[in-house]
């Protein structure tokens, strides 16, 4: 064999070591990836930074993954804490991640219009009695409320109305009875909220009108409210909840005059008042928190803070 042909055998011989080295490589690099099936996964940093998202790559030196907000990125191992892989319940049925503060639909009090998404679902423990919250379908949640005595047992449903630039408009009802206890006794409260803002930030305005009747006799009254929440850092965000009672309207009433020994009619309205209560909420877990505020009633022009702490604690179901 002349010097030609073994330069050419040689040169064959090397190109085909190199493709074969070439796709050994890439098989190994690859075999870190599982493609059958969609990971989603949440990382928490050495800093404290949590990046959620879909797994792309991942190797004994590196996690790479497709975020919502910064798209494709490279962790190093070692800047890992946790690496935790989300469940079902934590997707949406389109495959995207759903957003995880499923509490801020709630204050302390009173609800919003964010929309609540199937399988979202809650308890709100309270020290007067347990408040459970289910996302039925998209936009859609019932629940029902009542004391550690069983009366009143309260339902509700509502129904969340997305509009644009992160407004929201909701419509929704609280209805029951005094259960076991008052069975004669009815409550009903017809709603609307009208929300701006997202999970993290937001403001809302309700209006309902509430009505109490007990043995068919019956009065109601006008309410509204204003709250809203911030979230200050990754575990802790303020909470600012009110419940307003506007004036009734003018009946007569017979009062009984002890001087004259005589009874006369007076014509009055029954008076107004709200509570207001300012609050801290604390993220314990994506599923676990607890929120704690002082209120305050005010009434006849005055303002009266209420002794005993509002305490509440939260859990997904």
């Amino acid at each position: 064999m002349n010097m030609k042909n073994l330069l050419i055998l040689f040169a064959v011989l090397l190109g085909a070591i190199l493709h074969s080295t070439q796709t050994c490589a890439q098989v190994t690099t690859e075999s870190y990836v599982d493609t059958t099936h969609i990971e989603y996964y949440k990382i928490t940093k050495q800093d404290g930074n949590i990046l959620t998202g879909r797994l792309k790559y991942m190797d004994a030196k590196e996690v790479v993954l497709i975020t919502d907000n910064l798209g494709e990125v490279s962790i190093p191992k070692h800047e890992i804490r946790t690496m935790e892989k989300l469940s079902d319940k934590d997707m949406n049925p389109d495959g995207s991640l759903k957003n995880q503060e499923i509490f801020s639909t709630r204050y302390f009090i009173t609800t919003n219009s964010l929309p609540i998404e199937k399988g979202e679902s809650y308890i709100q423990w309270n020290l007067y009695g347990p408040d459970m919250q289910f996302g039925l379908g998209k936009n859609v949640g019932v629940g029902i409320m009542t004391t550690w005595f069983g009366s009143p047992v309260l339902g509700n449903i509502k129904l969340s109305i997305p509009l644009r630039n992160k407004w929201n408009a909701g419509v929704g009802l609280i209805a029951g009875s005094g259960s076991w206890a008052l069975p004669r006794l009815f409550v009903g409260l017809p709603f609307g909220t009208v929300t701006y803002g997202d999970r993290k930030f937001n403001l809302n305005a309700s209006l309902g009108y509430g009505y109490v009747a007990y043995e068919g006799d019956g009065s109601g009254r006008g309410l509204c409210s204003v709250a809203g929440m911030v979230k200050l850092s990754r575990t802790m965000s303020f909470v600012f909840d009110s419940f307003v009672l506007m004036q009734g309207s003018y009946n007569n009433y017979e009062e009984y005059d002890p001087t004259s020994g005589m009874f006369y009619t007076v014509r009055r309205r029954a008076k107004g008042g709200a509570l207001i209560i300012p609050g801290i909420r604390i993220q314990t877990s994506e599923d676990k928190a607890f929120q704690f505020g002082f209120a305050g009633i005010i009434t006849n022009g005055e303002a009266v803070p209420v002794p005993i702490p509002m305490i509440q604690w939260y859990r997904r179901l």
